[in-house]
């Protein structure tokens, strides 16, 4: 998974991240559930990234989406 990271000015923003998983042993993913959220800054909206892979049903959300988190935002 690709890290998310954005600079402002002389400050960084990280995003709060939740992930969910059932492993198969110890750092083996059988499935999981990742919601990451960055405020937006300067007016703009922020960001929701959701990535997901489930091996049953075939295809159900096997990917990453993004979406706009309107109002979402440092000021």
């Amino acid at each position: 998974m690709n890290a998310c990271k954005s600079v402002v000015g002389s400050f960084e923003m990280h995003p709060l991240e939740f992930r969910l998983s059932k492993e198969k042993s110890p750092g083996n993913a059988e499935s999981f559930l990742m919601v990451r959220a960055r405020p937006g800054f300067s007016g703009r909206d922020g960001e929701v990234e959701i990535e997901a892979k489930f091996p049953s049903p075939p295809g159900y959300m096997n990917s990453t989406k993004w979406v706009p988190a309107p109002g979402f935002s440092n000021n």
